[in-house]
């Protein structure tokens, strides 16, 4: 902006600035911005001050005047003013504003690089993790025989005869038998079916009790994998229920972890207790179910599933009866349970004369028993009652198949008045003294629990003959226990003396899953119970490790063997030729094995006069199919 206007003359070319100095303690208006006398000039301006428009503005702060050359107010002298000082800041500031746009932009791009490129490599990293699950090999193993003898169990290889002893050191692991159809864990963001596996072996578990239902089994239908199982494990996206079955049961032969299918329920939406007390129902008739048994062993008797050691043909059957005598006039024919599993078992032997067939007890109410000097009335656990199985034996068709799984608990379930020095109870409220945790109160804990188990099945496992393993046991174990005496934790590892001293064939603990229902620790709250298991949450990524630790006192025989599928081929006629054809022990594909065989062959021919001819040693190379559900060819 100029300071002020020339007149137009002999000198209008020229134009001069004139110094001007600001003093902010007048009024002016901003037309008075002039040089002198231009106010009361009669040549006309260039342009029109700011007084002379429609909207003059006040500004109060600033009056101006001339200064001199040396600049002093008054000054005459005028001096050439490019402006520069004014203007420089501004331009550098807007510089350096660019400057650091400019820095900030690469600098937050460079992250934002690092970042997704940290992301891709996490994602690459993962989906290779997942495209290694999907290629895992299931084991192709022969089917063994599992049978009993003298109070044991045996898988024996039915090509060579060799036999090995089974004890479990097993875990129920449920899910199944609801109606969601699949094993709890396997969902997002919880764990994988080869990790389960993994880490069961790696902790010393040989065997796991698969809790089923009926109805999926009957209907064939669809497991919920949407919600249960992670979308990225594809080899578990199946359509049925029977798939479901195999691919859990293959997953778990991966590590030569043995299995129990286990009949926990019929209708998977039953919840008025933890399962039917009879193996029927209305909906569900007792031929509809000997049709569900027949289907299982039908489609699960293979060698892809040579881990499966048999059925439990009934969770708890506490609805049944089993009467010292068939006359008893309390026992209905069709609730009795020792018949029961005589015509279920035999219908099971006839397609699969592999598997074993597992019965658990009744439940007795009302037991008297002198424990430690007095008299204690109390109740059996569901499950856990064979006092009648030396007097009314079960006998199915075919010897050493039989095999007893009673179930116990630790007061954890419930307080029951054996365990405690003092107990009583009213309503839901339930107060207890315990035997104090000291070498004389362990000793008088131990006697009252050894008299309980020796009367609910202590004869089953030393005059029967028949091998008895826990079906169900368990409670909140070590660091979890809020009882300052631990008595569940003390309990639970007397079960698993007991079962070592008895020479039980092991046992399956209660379980796997995190979310175990207890409604005992230091108080009893059947409305707010305790969650515990043998995983410490729903994420499925870490053991109680004291718990994992105690179950592994109850001494198992170690991994379950895996036969080779081999055979003899011997062919008549001029010449014989033998081959010993040896399946390899894994296949990639789970659902339609296709087994590598490696057949060494020695073919030897005699002359028609007699005479030796050379003997010529030959290897080849065959491939032989087995179906999910078959046995395969050359087995």
């Amino acid at each position: 902006m100029y300071g002020g206007n020339s007149p137009i003359g002999e000198n209008a070319g020229e134009r001069t600035h004139s110094n001007v100095w600001k003093d902010t303690s007048e009024e002016e208006i901003y037309g008075s911005y002039l040089g002198p006398g231009d106010a009361g000039s009669d040549v006309p301006m260039m342009r029109p001050t700011m007084a002379a428009r429609p909207s003059t503005a006040i500004h109060q702060d600033i009056a101006v005047g001339q200064l001199d050359d040396t600049g002093a107010a008054g000054g005459g002298a005028a001096k050439t003013y490019t402006g520069r000082k004014v203007v420089w800041p501004g331009a550098l500031f807007l510089l350096v504003i660019t400057a650091g746009a400019l820095g900030l932009i690469t600098y937050f791009g460079v992250e934002e690089y690092n970042s997704a490129q940290t992301q891709q490599s996490l994602t690459e990293s993962v989906t290779e993790v997942d495209r290694e699950r999907k290629v895992t090999s299931v084991k192709s193993c022969l089917l063994p025989d599992y049978s009993t003898a003298d109070g044991k169990i045996y898988a024996t290889d039915s090509n060579t005869g060799e036999k090995e002893q089974l004890v479990f050191t097993g875990i129920n692991w449920s899910g199944m038998e609801n109606a969601e159809g699949v094993p709890h864990g396997l969902a997002t963001k919880q764990s994988y079916l080869d990790d389960i596996a993994a880490n069961l072996s790696d902790n010393g578990f040989n065997a796991v009790r698969l809790p089923l239902n009926a109805q999926m089994i009957i209907d064939n239908s669809a497991p919920n994998t949407k919600l249960f199982v992670n979308s990225l494990d594809t080899d578990l996206n199946v359509d049925t229920y029977i798939d479901m079955i195999k691919k859990v049961v293959q997953g778990l032969g991966k590590q030569q972890i043995g299995v129990l299918l286990d009949i926990h329920k019929i209708d998977p939406n039953f919840t008025d207790d933890t399962s039917e007390h009879l193996w029927f129902t209305d909906d569900y008739p007792i031929a509809t179910i000997y049709k569900m048994f027949e289907t299982l062993a039908t489609e699960l008797c293979s060698d892809l599933e040579y881990n499966i050691i048999g059925i439990d043909l009934k969770n708890e059957p506490v609805g049944g009866c089993w009467p010292a005598d068939d006359t008893d006039e309390y026992c209905d024919s069709d609730v009795n349970w020792p018949r029961a599993v005589e015509t279920i078992g035999n219908k099971i032997l006839a397609i699969c004369p592999n598997w074993l067939i597992v019965a658990e007890g009744n439940y007795a109410t009302n037991t008297v028993a002198e424990i430690n000097g007095a008299n204690v009335t109390y109740n059996d656990w569901y499950g856990a009652s064979l006092q009648n199985a030396s007097v009314n034996p079960i006998a199915l068709k075919t010897d050493g198949k039989l095999v007893f799984a009673p179930h116990f608990y630790s007061p954890s379930v419930y307080p029951s008045s054996y365990f405690f020095k003092k107990q009583s109870s009213s309503g839901d409220t339930v107060s207890v003294t315990e035997y104090p945790n000291t070498t004389e109160g362990n000793v008088l804990l131990k006697a009252a629990v050894t008299a309980v188990l020796d009367n609910a099945f202590g004869n089953a496992v030393t005059e029967v003959g028949v091998p008895t393993f826990y079906g169900e046991f368990g409670g909140i174990y070590g660091s979890a226990e809020l009882l300052a005496g631990l008595t569940s934790t003390r309990v639970i590892e007397m079960l698993i003396e007991y079962a070592n001293d008895m020479n039980m064939t092991g046992g399956f603990a209660w379980a796997i899953n995190p979310d175990g229902s207890y409604d005992f620790n230091d108080e009893y709250k059947p409305d707010d119970p305790w969650q515990y298991g043998l995983y410490t949450s729903s994420s499925w990524d870490a053991y109680h490790t004291d718990f994992a630790t105690g179950l592994q006192n109850l001494k198992g025989s170690g991994s379950f063997p895996c036969f080779s599928k081999t055979t003899t081929v011997t062919s008549s006629g001029s010449g014989s030729t033998s081959a010993t054809i040896t399946t390899d022990s894994t296949t990639s594909d789970s659902s339609s094995s296709t087994a590598a065989t490696t057949a060494t062959s020695t073919a030897a021919s005699t002359a028609a006069s007699g005479s030796a001819a050379a003997t010529t040693a030959t290897t080849a190379t065959t491939t032989t199919t087995a179906s999910s559900a078959a046995t395969a060819t050359a087995i």
